[in-house]
């Protein structure tokens, strides 16, 4: 070996690694990654591998990932990573730019340099070496197929028929495409050597370079490597059969997977860019076309010797040949076009090289360099770096193929964070449930849990998991389970895991459902393990908050999540266990209204009507006909600035900024005048298509009147309740006491106090801007963000909720004329100076005191 061979065979592997090895997990595990990562477990852990002729391809990507594994010190499931099982085909990717060595005398030293370098930096050999299939494993055994039988021409001798059996067999044991290999080599072989006879040319030659020997050596070796691997080292004997079965069943396995039916020229399209015909795109135009002048050089010189001439139209005719049956077959996945690209990929280097001779003068020459660095060079590199990167998973991607979204990590964080806020941590019994077994990649993902059934259909008969992840497409029948199979009173609520829509990849949308209780453990962890971030959070958010007397003797006190907050009742009561009876009866009442009201309950009467069409009616609870009523009599008492049909508006503001038009779309559901409500058959009425409400705006005032309905039931006079400091009903004063301690603070200096109210019998809510768009203006479907707060006192705290919301909107001559036809209604606005930004200017209407 000459120094300049290492120094070349050391920069293009320095090459081919810096580009295959860095950052292999930051693409999310694909399905067929995953599912080869689960039958590789099972030999990792068991010893066992059992070869099944219609899914999985062959055993050697496994044995060989069970070696990397052996070097390791890797022995069970949970000691995987993505970047160690991707790291399996990466090594053979790097190994594969080193075969075009073997053809070193064949197409010239330059354009076997020239042909490594495309395959270190090809955008598709980079993409699919970082991926854990069978396909780099493939091309590797294909390319060592196929230099072996050249050096066999160069030099017969047992080694070389040894290797080239070897390399067959390995081939063979990886993947079942490897048979549209074989018959295109036959097939080439046969073509070129009927034109050899008919031309009886080198007839001496050729004959000289068979051995039948060494055919026996080459059987003998590709017949070893069958056996051991497809019995799994004798352990499954049947796999034996089973390797030639798999040929028999694929083409009816084939033709049910009509999703893979790709038209003819569907891997060209993927190489290339077809200019005036689609928009400028990813693709390895450079190859193709060197491809095809290689092609054409092959079978136009003479000059070179002729066992090297006949190789070469081989290599040409095979590539040619394989590449048709490949786009004659329709059932097409994108990494398939790597087998024959590796042709390409030699052809585009042999005349890459012939360029290079021919260009004759200085500019020609120069130029023709010039076009080899940008096409063999610079937009390789570049197209790969980003395709691995930044687009690793974006349907823009040619070669992303129904690949994994990235919701899956924040769907999967979800999952975990709130296995490990419960008892049972990763002993959790979890349902993940999708029509055809289509659930893949989560086995990979949720590997380390003990419980987790994986399901295509619901069983009434079983038990709900508490916690469920689900196709959105088996939403109905869920929520049949969970709320119609159970009798009544044995019915859990479950809430919504995924706080917005997340898709599995694109078009294919995930929810998520946990059971109420786990949900408040879930809550608590997270505010436990935040609370030390959560007061800077909320600086100038809590407007209201309960002042804790210690003093007030036998004063106990009560919290309990729901409704996106912590509900909070402070009770004076002798007897302990009787007021904490009692609290949790209040408490159970609120859990009770969200399972109605919450619009992120898919089985709620608010969920229920915004599925209504035009015309269409609902029979809901009591409560959710008392609620609707309050907020009907307060659209009327504002002159409709209070609506809690605005919840498509307040949608269309989360997350971006709404056009004008679809601004308007959401107005024609807007208007509470839209929704009949009749109170004596307990029915809702719609007036138009996706009407949704959120009752936002009152739920928890109206959830903290119901609550204090529930205590005078238990006798329980004497306390405070309050929901999410922004909704308090004082109700009759501790002994010894004027009223209950309130404090308003400012919502721009959270330590400064507005006011400090002794509350007796009466109620207090508060609203504000939290978020830049959190009051929308009914009228006009835009924010508005005039005010800090408002906060309001009267005699409901379901009314108040709701006004406070309102006034919120209002102008202050509206409030003004409100408060005057209004006596029992204390108004005080915290409102935003023009003049000075982050101060306010507080402006009060009624008996404040």
């Amino acid at each position: 070996m000459t120094r300049g061979f290492l120094l070349w065979t050391g920069v293009l592997l320095a090459a081919a690694a810096v580009m295959r090895l860095p950052l292999l997990s930051v693409r999310p595990m694909h399905t067929d990654e995953a599912v080869h990562a689960a039958k590789f477990d099972r030999l990792l852990e068991a010893g066992i591998y059992e070869y099944d002729p219609l899914e999985y391809h062959g055993p050697a990507l496994s044995y060989a990932t069970l070696v990397f594994a052996r070097m390791e010190g890797k022995s069970g499931y949970a000691d995987l990573t993505e970047s160690f099982l991707r790291s399996v085909p990466a090594v053979f990717g790097i190994l594969t730019v080193l075969l075009p060595f073997l053809f070193w005398d064949l197409i010239g030293r330059r354009a076997a340099v020239f042909a490594s370098l495309l395959l270190a930096l090809s955008p598709a050999f980079v993409f699919y070496s970082r991926y854990y299939i069978h396909e780099m494993l493939l091309v590797f055994f294909m390319g060592c197929l196929l230099g072996c039988l050249w050096r066999y021409v160069k030099k017969p001798g047992w080694g070389w028929s040894v290797s080239a059996g070897l390399s067959a067999g390995l081939m063979f044991a990886t993947k079942e495409t490897s048979i549209l290999i074989i018959i295109s080599a036959v097939l080439t072989a046969l073509f070129l050597w009927g034109i050899s006879f008919r031309r009886r040319e080198n007839r001496e030659e050729t004959s000289n370079h068979f051995r039948p020997v060494h055919f026996v050596f080459a059987f003998a070796a590709f017949a070893a490597v069958w056996g051991l691997l497809f019995s799994s080292f004798g352990t499954h004997p049947q796999g034996l059969i089973e390797s030639f079965q798999s040929y028999l069943l694929y083409p009816s396995h084939a033709g049910n997977m009509h999703i893979h039916a790709h038209p003819w020229w569907y891997y060209l399209d993927l190489l290339t860019w077809v200019e005036f015909f689609e928009p400028v795109s990813w693709n390895e135009d450079g190859i193709v076309v060197l491809a095809f002048f290689g092609l054409l050089f092959a079978f136009s010189r003479r000059h070179i010797s002729s066992s090297a001439v006949q190789f070469l139209r081989f290599l040409a005719l095979f590539t040619l040949i394989l590449t048709v049956l490949y786009s004659a077959i329709p059932y097409k996945t994108p990494w398939n076009l790597l087998s024959f690209l590796y042709g390409m990929i030699l052809l585009a280097a042999v005349a890459a090289d012939r360029l290079l001779r021919y260009a004759a003068g200085g500019w020609e020459r120069k130029s023709a360099v010039l076009v080899l660095l940008i096409f063999g060079l610079a937009s390789p590199l570049v197209q790969s770096v980003f395709l691995n990167t930044r687009f690793a998973c974006d349907p823009s991607n040619p070669y992303v193929y129904g690949h994994t979204g990235p919701d899956i990590l924040s769907m999967v964080q979800k999952v975990t964070g709130a296995a490990e806020a419960q008892p049972e941590g990763k002993d959790l019994y979890i349902q993940v449930i999708a029509p055809q077994d289509d659930y893949w990649p989560w086995p990979w993902y949720l590997r380390s849990f003990s419980r987790v059934g994986y399901d295509d259909h619901i069983d009434p008969a079983q038990p709900a998991a508490p916690l469920i992840v689900a196709s959105a497409a088996m939403e109905p029948e869920i929520l049949k389970r969970l709320y119609e199979v159970p009798p009544p009173g044995r019915r859990d609520l479950y809430l919504p895991l995924f706080d917005s829509a997340k898709y599995l990849r694109p078009g294919v949308e995930w929810k998520g459902y946990i059971r109420k209780d786990l949900w408040d453990r879930f809550q608590d962890a997270d505010r436990t393990r935040e609370r030390s971030d959560v007061k800077e959070k909320q600086k100038g958010e809590i407007f209201v908050e309960p002042v804790q007397e210690g003093k007030i003797p036998a004063l106990i006190h009560f919290s309990h999540n729901a409704m996106a907050t912590v509900f909070e009742i402070f009770i004076q009561y002798d007897d302990p266990d009787y007021a904490a009876r009692a609290a949790e009866a209040a408490f159970e009442e609120t859990d009770h209204l969200e399972s109605l009201l919450s619009r992120y309950v898919p089985n709620s009467d608010i969920s229920r009507i915004a599925t209504l069409h035009k015309g269409q009616s609902a029979v809901v609870s009591p409560e959710t006909m008392e609620c609707l009523q309050i907020a009907r009599r307060l659209y009327d008492q504002t002159h409709g600035t209070f609506d809690i049909t605005v919840g498509g508006l307040v949608e269309s503001w989360e997350d971006h900024e709404p056009t004008p038009a679809q601004i308007r779309e959401k107005l024609q559901t807007v208007g509470m005048d839209l929704i009949q409500l009749d109170p004596g058959t307990m029915s809702v009425t719609v007036a138009a298509d996706s009407m949704n409400l959120d009752p936002g705006g009152i739920g928890k005032g109206y959830a903290v009147y119901r609550m204090a309905e529930v205590l005078k039931k238990w006798k329980v006079e004497r306390a405070l309740i309050h929901g999410g400091s922004s909704s308090v009903l004082a109700m009759e004063s501790p002994d010894g006491e004027k009223g209950w301690k309130v404090r308003l603070s400012n919502p721009q200096e959270s330590g400064k106090e507005v006011r400090l109210l002794e509350m007796k019998n009466e109620a207090l809510s508060c609203s504000g801007l939290r978020r830049k768009h959190d009051m929308i203006r009914p009228s006009t479907g835009m924010p508005v963000q005039d005010k800090y707060a408002v906060w309001v006192r009267g005699p409901n705290p379901a009314e108040c909720d709701g006004l406070s919301t309102a006034f919120m909107v209002m102008s202050s001559d509206e409030i003004k004329r409100f408060s005057q036809d209004h006596p029992e209604i204390d108004i005080l606005i915290f409102r935003k100076d023009k003049n000075k930004v982050g101060d306010g200017e507080l402006l009060q209407f009624g008996k404040w005191r």
